[in-house]
C-alpha cells in the first residue's frame, strides 16, 4: 500500500512538472497571428518575428508568424490560447474586451491586452476604373466581396451594409473571399466591388490598380459618421492623389489603428522581449514594409485604449 502511494505521488508530481514545463515552453515559442499571405499583416508579422529571432540564442525565445483568417480570428485565437500574440484592429479588441458583438459571451476576453499600435489601415472601397458611378447608392446590382468570416474587412462590410440598408437582394452576387482570392476574381471581372482594409502603400493595391484597373471610391458622409459614432478608434484619412494609378484626386475615407495584442496569461518575460524589440529596433521595423514607413509606433496605456496593456509593456526590459 505504501509503495502504491509513493508511485501515485511520483506520477502526480511528474504530471504537474510536465504541465508546468509545457506552459513555460509555450511562451518560449511565440506564435504570432497575421492574416492571409496577400495582406500586410503577414509580412509585418514576419518582419517582427525576424527581429525577435535575431538573438534567440541569447534570450531563448523564438517567434513564428502564422497565416490566419484575419483580425477577428486572431482575437479569438489569443483568447483560446492558440496564439500568443497577434495583429488585429483597435476597434475589434475594444469590442472583444467589452463583450460586444461579435465577441459576446466569453469571460476570457477580459484577459486580452494591448501591446502597441503599429500603423494605420484605411477603409478602401475599390471599383473598376471604367465604372462611372461615384455614388454608393449606384453600386447595387453588381457583384461585391465583403471578406471572409473572421477578417476585419468583414466587420467593416457588415457595418456598411447596415448603414446603407443593404442585403443579399441588393447585389447580383455577394462573395466572402480572402484578400488573395478576391484579387484574382476582381482581376478576372467576376467581382465588381471590393471592400478592403490594408495598410498603404501595399503590393496588393499596386496589383489591383495597375494590372487590374481598379480605383478607390470616397466614403460618403453617411458612412463616415456611422463609423465615427461607433467609437474613437476611427479617424479621418485621405488617400493621397497619384499614390495609385487611377486616383488623380484625394480620396476621403477613414482609418483604424492596427495593433499588436496578447493575453494576460502570456509571460511577462516574453512580452517584455517583444516590446523591447519594437522599441529598440523601431527603425529596422519601419524599413521592413512600406506600410510601416510613416507609422507612429507607441505603447498603449489603459486610459488611451480602454483596454489594459500587458504589465511588462510600459517598461520593456533592457
Amino acid at each position: 500500500m505504501k509503495l502504491t502511494k509513493i508511485i501515485l505521488a511520483l506520477l502526480i508530481f511528474g504530471i504537474s512538472f510536465t504541465s508546468v514545463a509545457n506552459a513555460l515552453a509555450a511562451d518560449k515559442l511565440l506564435l504570432l497571428g497575421t492574416s492571409s499571405a496577400a495582406g500586410v499583416y503577414h509580412p509585418v508579422g514576419e518582419a517582427l518575428c525576424k527581429l525577435i529571432n535575431q538573438n534567440r540564442e541569447t534570450h531563448l525565445h523564438r517567434c513564428a508568424a502564422q497565416t490566419t483568417g484575419g483580425s477577428v480570428y486572431n482575437i479569438k485565437a489569443i483568447v483560446s490560447g492558440e496564439l500568443n500574440i497577434a495583429i488585429t484592429k483597435a476597434d475589434l479588441i475594444y469590442k472583444a474586451y467589452n463583450g460586444l458583438p461579435p465577441f459576446q459571451g466569453d469571460s476570457r476576453n477580459q484577459g486580452l491586452r494591448f501591446i502597441a499600435t503599429l500603423y494605420s489601415e484605411p477603409i478602401a472601397i475599390i471599383i473598376k476604373n471604367n465604372v462611372s458611378e461615384q455614388d454608393f447608392s449606384s453600386l447595387t446590382g453588381k457583384t461585391i466581396n465583403i471578406g471572409n468570416k473572421g477578417s476585419g474587412k468583414r466587420t467593416i462590410s457588415d457595418e456598411i451594409f447596415k448603414t446603407m440598408n443593404w442585403g443579399d437582394a441588393n447585389f447580383k452576387k455577394i462573395y466572402e473571399l480572402s484578400t488573395s482570392e478576391a484579387a484574382k476574381s476582381f482581376c478576372t471581372g467576376d467581382i465588381d466591388i471590393l471592400v478592403e482594409a490594408v495598410g498603404m502603400p501595399s503590393e496588393f493595391y499596386n496589383l489591383i490598380t495597375q494590372q487590374c484597373d481598379g480605383k478607390f471610391l470616397p466614403l460618403p458622409e453617411k458612412i463616415i459618421n456611422h463609423f465615427k459614432n461607433k467609437g474613437p478608434y476611427y479617424t479621418d484619412f485621405i488617400i493621397p492623389p497619384n499614390l495609385y494609378k487611377n486616383n488623380k484626386f484625394p480620396v476621403k475615407t477613414l482609418s483604424l489603428d492596427v495593433v499588436l495584442a496578447t493575453h494576460s496569461r502570456v509571460s511577462t518575460e516574453a512580452i517584455s522581449l517583444v516590446s523591447k524589440v519594437i522599441l529598440n529596433k523601431n527603425q529596422e521595423l519601419r524599413r521592413s514594409h512600406p506600410a510601416l514607413a510613416n507609422s507612429d509606433v507607441k505603447f498603449l496605456k489603459q486610459n488611451e485604449s480602454k483596454v489594459p496593456g500587458h504589465g511588462s509593456v510600459q517598461q520593456p526590459i533592457d
